[in-house]
């Protein structure tokens, strides 16, 4: 086709809504990164930073075009700015820090140390911007200072500071560090050690303190001793600003102070420092202490379920909880069990949870709880009301058949509100506005229900209303289908937008990413061998396909440049593993003499690197502190993730090394039987740890004392990796300090470590739980294996007592989690309908291994939505795994419009046999993630032409023509946004 040669490609879109890949999310446009040296506007506003003249006036007209600054232009500005520009400059470039990818922001930051270090002239003084609060993409966001950093921790964070100038920047700028929001552990660390050696300034004075800002939230602990009782209450004052966990200053303070609580007035004066008393010291605590404290105690956040259980038991014990009681509660409302707001009445309870203290709670409770406040709230008010009523924190929790009878939903502007409404929910959102979306204003105004749109609608709208929906930055990449027509000579733009692309979106396996990459490089004719930086930035994540000879070939000042990209790729394979510690080893110092430096910046990367590399890192505090703050940063996910979009990195060699840290002890001496209780692990150790306890041994868990293991209850509970010798010891701990008289609440607060209970002591211990007992421990799918199943038959009888399934409430169901997979076909049977239909969100999250327990549930879902062909999008969403249990004549009825809506863990569950009997087009509309779920065995039952429409998800080929342009999948990755791109070669 000679020069009007034209190639169909997909561009996959950000995707920051509903997609559980195990990564932390808020990756903004970090995987953005502009193309080439300075181009169009860029070069208007490079010259005119040299212009003798003022910018300010029309500065602005750069504003909205500015968060696409590329590095290389940033990297070719003059170092001769004036003085007035570079400031106007500064003022607009923090405006927009969020929007700016990391390579630019990396550039900024040169380009002005540049000017500092190399030209006279302005100076660092002129150039750091006054204070404010970072401006968040999120609207609701953007007037919280508790959001980000601030102008110095953006520009200036891997800065080395000299004594000086932070002795002068303390004394000069102290409302600045009331707003270092973003602050490490490490760099306070630095910026106390600089003030330490200030001549003038004593931070253990209570003025110094007052002007610490951010810095008390990591006040050293080993200086508390040293305070006068006015310095501590000048601490205590400034704590209560930091948005980091300051438990262990706090817990440090009521040593310090040596508190004994003997009246209210005692308690109240501890104000937020009472998070820092122990369990085993609140137990202590009379009640009537505990009641006259409460109007301090309310305001504190903090508190670990522990703390809260306890306070909220002693408060009980004294005063019936009416419903005006419960909302002085504040924070402490998550410490209720389910049966305590079981006796509210619905409006009682939406009086109550309006709160803002009482509704933030929300955020620590258990599924069992949120489900019944708002099952009770339901019942007696209509759901229009709920709905402008009910906060943030209870919304997803609505079931969608309340939903399908709000005449609000069909309110564009209601459900336009940036409230968390659940997939499901978005769905029946969007098909009761649906006739009033293609309108280019109304599609705008969507926020979090635009993850309901379906394929079928968005092939409906106009073109410049897809353009509008393309700029939602929370589409996900279930939206992404459309093939974009671009001829061969605009390959350069194509580029620029296909590195604006996250494709990590797509699955690992899919070929789409390596032909992405290879169409970019084909384009800009790069080799890796060969790459510069700003080529390696203009990539975005397109890196995360680098073969491992790419990685290999790269030199070492182009792999340090693109590792902020490399590290939201998350999890590699065996072969890039190996590719990329090598080259971590090539780029950076040997690792004897590395710093918090490369800590810090290679983060999710640490993974690739092997145990025996970490023992050559030094052992020091801030190597200790910088590593747990990176364990800290990554949350595990218990909810099914795809294995092919399982991007959570692999920390074990990291959290050994803590571990060895910590304890001062060699792999060998952890290995070895250790004389009894040579080693006793402490509270604070404990902890700390956090994942990385899974390294005590049995001998070394035996040997915590009881009051370590009661007041490190709520982190020992919260360890996945315990292997079974392990949960035994901690049980037997357990019954130990307990002595061996255990309560509902008692067996409630081991959580996970109830699996260590062997069957004659679940019998003895097991003997009433109750639906609170029953919703701590339901979350653990062991309960449903073969191993447990009769310890976990034996705890459902004994929870059910008298009733029979029928009599089962929805809040039931939900406490049950796993446990229900423990129940017949013929027990199923007879569950309630409604009690299933107001659980089955919460229901269809439990991945029961057997087929014959979702078939039942499948039935009791038919029960309640009706025949499978009606089944809609946002019921197949609530319905979730349940699903699975299809049958091959059910399957084929499905809708194919609905089908990208299946969950992935019903995808995975659904066996080969009866996967195979699905559509050749239900198949290719299943969705990349849907995709990713599918397994081998599953694939290997498909003819090869419905293989093949499967694997049109993943971006493999469907067809090519006979002018040869390629053909990528006309329905590929489902509900794609159409991103209109099509030019016209003249």
């Amino acid at each position: 086709m000679g020069p009007k040669f034209q190639v169909f490609i997909f561009i996959c879109c950000l995707c920051l809504i509903d997609q559980t890949t195990g990564m932390r999310g808020g990756k903004d446009k970090d995987s953005k990164q502009g193309a080439g040296r300075c181009e169009g506007w860029e070069i208007d506003l490079r010259n005119n930073l040299t212009d003798p003249g003022n910018i300010s006036e029309y500065i602005n007209d750069f504003y909205e075009n500015i968060s696409d600054l590329s590095p290389g232009c940033v990297r070719s500005f003059s170092l001769n700015v004036t003085h007035s520009n570079l400031v106007e400059l500064m003022k607009l470039l923090n405006a927009k820090y969020d929007y700016l990818n990391p390579g630019t922001r990396k550039q900024i930051y040169k380009w002005v140390e540049d000017i500092y270090t190399k030209t006279p002239g302005p100076g660092m003084d002129i150039w750091k911007p006054k204070p404010h609060e970072r401006k968040s993409k999120n609207p609701d966001e953007s007037n919280n200072p508790e959001k980000g950093p601030t102008d110095l921790q953006k520009w200036s964070q891997d800065t080395v500071w000299s004594k000086d100038e932070v002795c002068q920047l303390f004394k000069t700028s102290s409302d600045l560090l009331d707003k270092l929001f973003d602050l490490t552990p490490v760099q306070a660390r630095i910026f106390l050690k600089g003030l330490y050696n200030c001549i003038d300034v004593d931070t253990k004075n209570e003025t110094v303190i007052a002007n610490l800002g951010q810095l008390v939230c990591f006040y050293p602990t080993k200086q508390l001793k040293s305070l006068s009782m006015k310095a501590i209450k000048a601490l205590q004052d400034k704590l209560r600003n930091c948005t980091r966990n300051t438990k262990k200053i706090y817990r440090a303070l009521v040593e310090v102070i040596g508190v004994n609580i003997s009246s209210a007035e005692n308690l109240k004066d501890l104000g937020d420092a009472a998070i820092g008393l122990k369990i085993s010291q609140l137990s202590k605590l009379k009640k009537e202490v505990v009641v006259g404290a409460i109007e301090e105690l309310k305001n504190v956040r903090g508190w670990s379920k522990g703390q809260a259980k306890v306070f909220v038991k002693k408060y009980m014990e004294a005063e019936n909880v009416t419903a005006e009681k419960l909302k002085k509660l504040g924070y402490l409302t998550f410490g209720f069990g389910a049966k305590t707001f079981k006796k509210f009445k619905g409006q009682e309870l939406l009086d109550a949870f309006t709160v803002k203290e009482v509704s933030e709670s929300v955020n620590f409770m258990l599924p069992v709880q949120k489900n019944l406040i708002v099952e009770r709230i339901l019942e007696s008010v209509e759901i229009d009301s709920a709905l402008e009523l009910l906060p943030e924190t209870l919304v997803s929790e609505i079931p969608v058949k309340k939903l399908l009878k709000a005449g609000n939903f069909s309110n564009l502007d209601f459900v336009s509100k940036n409230r968390p409404w659940n997939k499901g929910q978005s769905v029946v959102a969007i098909d009761r506005v649906k006739d009033q979306l293609n309108d280019v204003k109304n599609i705008s105004k969507l926020k979090a229900v635009v993850k309901g749109i379906p394929c079928s609608l968005i092939n409906t709208l106009k073109p410049d209303v897809v353009k509008a929906l393309a700029n939602n930055p929370l589409v996900s990449s279930n939206q992404i289908k459309e093939l974009k027509l671009i001829p061969r000579i605009l390959c350069p733009n194509m580029v620029e937008l296909i590195s604006q692309a996250n494709i990590t979106m797509l699955p690992r396996s899919s070929p789409r990413r390596k032909e992405l990459l290879n169409y970019t490089k084909d384009c800009l004719n790069l080799t890796a061998s060969a790459m510069t930086e700003d080529e390696g930035n203009s990539l975005g994540s397109l890196v995360c396909a680098f073969s491992p000879d790419d990685i290999n070939n790269l030199n070492n000042t182009v792999f340090l440049a693109i590792v902020d990209q490399l590290r939201e790729c998350g999890r590699f394979d065996e072969a890039k593993k190996i590719a990329l510690r090598q080259k971590i080893l090539s780029a950076y110092p040997p690792l004897i003499k590395w710093t918090v430096d490369e800590l810090t910046e290679l983060r999710s990367l640490l993974a690739v690197l092997t145990y025996e590399d970490f023992k050559s890192i030094p052992n020091n505090d801030d190597i200790q502190t910088a590593l747990l703050e990176i364990l800290s940063s990554y949350k595990s996910v218990k909810n099914f993730v795809p294995p092919d979009f399982d991007n959570s990195p692999n920390f074990s060699a990291l959290y050994q090394k803590v571990f060895s840290m910590l304890n001062n002890a060699s792999e060998n001496n952890r290995r070895k039987r250790a004389p009894v209780c040579s080693k006793r692990p402490t509270e604070e150790e404990i902890e700390a740890l956090g994942e990385a306890n899974i390294f005590w041994t049995v001998e070394q868990l035996m040997c915590i004392s009881v009051e370590d293991f009661i007041n490190s209850l709520d982190t020992l509970t919260q360890v996945e990796g315990f292997n079974i010798d392990q949960l035994n010891v901690l049980k037997s701990k357990a019954l130990e300090a307990f002595s061996n008289k255990t309560s509902n609440e008692q067996l409630a607060s081991l959580k996970r470590i109830t699996l260590g209970f062997d069957e004659n002591e679940v019998t003895q211990y097991f003997t009433a739980p109750d639906i609170d007992t029953i919703g701590a421990i339901s979350d653990n799918k062991e309960w449903a294996s073969t191993e447990y199943s009769s310890r976990a038959k034996t705890i459902v009888k004994n929870f059910l007592g008298q009733r029979s399934d029928s009599e089962l409430s929805s809040a039931d169901l939900v406490a049950m989690g796993y446990f229900l997979c423990t129940r017949s076909p013929s027990e199923i049977k007879n569950i309630n309908v409604i009690a299933y239909s107001n659980a089955a969100q919460e229901i269809g999250e439990i991945m029961c291994p057997n087929i014959e327990t979702l078939t039942a549930l499948k039935n009791k879902a038919v029960e309640a939505y009706s025949s499978v062909d009606t089944w809609t999008g946002a019921q197949l969403q609530e319905i979730g795994v349940v699903a699975a249990g299809l049958s091959a004549e059910e399957v084929p009825k499905l809708m194919t419009s609905a089908v990208s809506f299946l969950k992935p863990g019903a995808v995975s569950k659904i066996p080969p046999k009866i996967f195979s009997a699905m559509t050749i087009e239900q198949l290719r509309n299943l969705g990349p993630r849907n995709y990713g779920a599918v397994t081998d065995a599953q694939k290997a039952a498909l003819s090869k032409e419905k293989l093949q429409a499967l694997q049109e998800n993943a971006g493999f080929e469907r067809a090519i023509d006979n002018a040869g342009a390629i053909f990528w999948n006309p329905v590929m990755i489902l509900t794609l946004l159409v991103l209109s791109l099509t030019a016209t070669l003249h």
